[in-house]
C-alpha cells in the first residue's frame, strides 16, 4: 500500500510540473554539434570566426548553445547532399535553390534572412552599361545577346529571366525538361554557370554556349561555382568584362560600387537598369524598374531533424544575431582604406610585386627594403592580413574586405535579421510562396501531355509506376496510361491522335 500510494503522489507530482514547467527538447551528445556547411575558403574562414565568438560568448546562450563546426562543400549542390547524409546540419541557400533543397533534397528552411529596410524579399534586375546598345528597346531584342546569369537555378540570377523571357521575350521551349537549352538558344555567347552539369544537362548533350563567356582558368573551374564569374557578384563582373547584359539582385551594383573591394573607379550613373517594357531607368529606381520579386535567402536543414531540434536551432540562431548581428559601423568597415584589398591587390592572391602591408599600409617599402618582398609567400600574406583584422568584433552580416574580396558570405550582406518560420511555413512551398510559380514555369511543356496505350494488365502496372516516376522527377509532358482490349484498337486510338 505504501508504494502504491508513493507512486501516486510521484505522478500526481511528474504531471503538474509537465503543465507548468514545459520541458525542453531532450537533446542528445551528437545533437550538441551544429554543422555549418560552407563553399568556400572565405566561408570556412568566417565559419571559423563565428565559432569563436560563440565559444567565447557561451555563458549567455544558456541550453541554447551548440558546439558549432565547419564543413566545406565545393558548391551548393554538395552541401544539400551532404545535409541529406547527415554530414551538415544547415546551410544557407538562395530561393531558387531553395526550390532544389525542397525538391529533391528533403530540405527544409527554418529560418529566413530580414534584409536592412525590414523586408523579407529583394527585386530581381536587368543590368545594362549605360548607353550601351541603344538598339534594345524591346526585351525581345535581347535575343542573341552576350548575358551574364549568377548561376543556373538561382531566383534573380536564372529562373525570374527566363521566366520573363519565356512570358515576354520571345524565348522558346527547346526542350520540355531542360530549360537551359531555351536559353542556349536564345542567346548569344553567354556566362551561366553549372548549365553543364548533370542536374541542368541530364542527358549530356548542352553546348558550351553558356560557358563561352565564363573565364575559369584552372581545370575543374571554369563554368562552375568556382568559376570567377559565378554568383551576382562574378556577372557583375562579366558585365564589365564582357557582357551586354546581367541578372542581378537590386543591390549588387551599390555592394559592388561602394565596397570598392575591386577599385574600378565607377558609379552607379554608369549603369542603367533594363525594364520589362524594354525602357532604361536609373539603377536607384528599381522598385519601378524589375522583373520581380525573390523571397530571402533562407537556412536550410533536413527534414529529418526533429521538431524540437529545429526549434533549438532557431533559438540559437536567434542569439547568434541578437550577439553579432546589426550594421557594421562605417569606421569599422573602413577602419584602414590602405588595408582595403583592390584589384591589383586581393586579399587571397599574393605576389612579389605587391606593395600592399595590413601592417604597414599601401606603399610603404622603406628606402633600405625598397626591393625585398613583404610576403614569404601565400601563406604569409594571408595570415598577416588575417591578423590585422583579429581584434575586430565579428559581425554575423559582414564579408568584404574582412575576408577577402568576396561578399555575402554565409548571409548577405543586406541582412541585419533572421526570422524564425512557423512549423507549417517549413516548407520549399510555404517559403516560395507565389515564386514558385515562375519557378514551374520554367518547366512548362507546349505538350500538355501524352498517352501511353498498353494491351495487358502488367503494362497497365508498368506504365503507372512509370507515370509516378516521371511525375515525382517533374518530367513532361505527364503521362496518361490508357488500356486497349486488342491491338487493332490501339492502333485506331494512335490515328484518331
Amino acid at each position: 500500500m505504501y508504494l502504491l500510494q508513493s507512486l501516486l503522489v510521484f505522478i500526481l507530482i511528474t504531471s503538474i510540473k509537465a503543465q507548468f514547467y514545459p520541458s525542453t527538447p531532450v537533446v542528445n551528445t551528437e545533437d550538441e554539434r551544429l554543422v555549418w556547411c560552407t563553399v568556400n575558403q572565405e566561408e570556412q574562414w568566417k565559419c571559423g570566426n563565428l565559432t569563436k565568438a560563440i565559444n567565447e560568448t557561451s555563458h549567455i546562450y544558456g541550453k541554447t548553445k551548440f558546439q558549432l563546426e565547419c564543413k566545406s562543400g565545393f558548391n551548393k549542390d554538395e552541401c544539400m547532399t551532404l545535409l541529406d547524409k547527415e554530414e551538415a546540419h544547415v546551410t544557407t541557400l538562395d530561393a531558387g535553390e531553395v526550390f532544389v533543397g525542397g525538391r529533391y533534397h528533403s530540405l527544409i528552411p527554418i529560418m529566413q534572412e530580414v534584409l536592412k529596410d525590414g523586408s523579407k524579399h529583394y527585386f530581381a534586375v536587368a543590368v545594362m552599361k549605360k548607353n550601351s546598345h541603344p538598339e534594345i528597346t524591346h526585351l525581345a531584342h535581347l535575343r542573341g545577346r552576350k548575358a551574364c546569369f549568377a548561376g543556373v537555378g538561382t531566383m534573380a540570377g536564372w529562373v525570374i529571366p527566363v521566366d520573363t523571357l519565356m512570358r515576354k521575350g520571345g524565348m522558346e521551349v527547346i526542350d520540355c525538361n531542360n530549360h537551359v537549352k531555351s536559353a542556349i538558344n536564345y542567346f548569344g555567347p553567354s556566362c551561366a554557370v553549372n548549365s553543364l552539369i548533370n542536374k541542368y544537362n541530364p542527358i549530356g548533350d548542352n553546348s558550351d554556349r553558356l560557358c563561352e563567356l565564363c573565364i575559369g582558368r584552372v581545370p575543374g573551374e571554369k563554368c562552375t561555382s568556382a568559376d570567377p564569374y559565378a554568383g551576382f557578384e562574378g556577372a557583375f563582373k562579366c558585365l564589365l568584362e564582357k557582357g551586354d547584359v546581367a541578372f542581378l539582385k537590386h543591390t549588387t551594383v551599390s555592394e559592388m560600387i561602394e565596397g570598392k573591394i575591386d577599385a574600378y573607379n565607377l558609379n552607379k550613373d554608369n549603369f542603367e537598369l533594363l525594364c520589362e517594357d524594354g525602357t532604361r531607368q536609373p539603377v536607384d529606381n528599381y522598385q519601378s524598374c524589375n522583373w520581380g520579386l525573390v523571397p530571402s535567402n533562407a537556412v536550410m536543414t533536413t527534414s529529418a531533424r526533429s521538431t524540437g531540434l529545429r526549434k533549438l536551432y532557431q533559438q540559437f540562431l536567434i542569439k547568434t544575431v541578437q550577439l553579432f548581428g546589426g550594421v557594421v559601423p562605417p569606421v569599422q568597415r573602413n577602419q584602414d582604406p590602405n588595408m582595403l584589398p583592390s584589384k591589383d591587390k586581393p586579399a587571397f592572391y599574393y605576389t612579389d610585386e605587391v606593395n600592399f602591408s595590413p601592417q604597414n599600409g599601401a606603399n610603404s617599402n622603406n628606402n633600405n627594403d625598397a626591393n625585398k618582398p613583404l610576403y614569404n609567400g601565400q601563406d604569409d600574406f594571408d595570415n598577416q592580413f588575417r591578423q590585422a583584422y583579429e581584434n575586430l568584433p565579428f559581425k554575423l552580416f559582414e564579408s568584404a574586405p574582412r575576408y577577402g574580396n568576396k561578399h555575402n558570405l554565409i548571409f548577405q550582406d543586406t541582412a541585419d535579421g533572421l526570422f524564425p518560420l512557423d512549423e507549417p511555413k517549413q516548407t520549399y512551398s510555404g517559403y516560395l510562396g507565389a515564386s514558385l510559380d515562375q519557378i514551374l514555369n520554367v518547366r512548362q511543356c507546349p505538350v500538355d501531355r501524352m498517352t501511353l496505350c498498353v494491351t495487358s494488365d502488367p503494362e497497365m502496372g508498368k506504365c503507372i509506376k512509370m507515370r509516378t516516376a516521371l511525375k515525382a522527377q517533374l518530367l513532361k509532358p505527364e503521362m496518361s496510361c490508357h488500356k486497349a482490349t486488342v491491338m487493332l484498337t490501339v492502333c485506331r486510338l494512335f490515328k484518331a491522335v
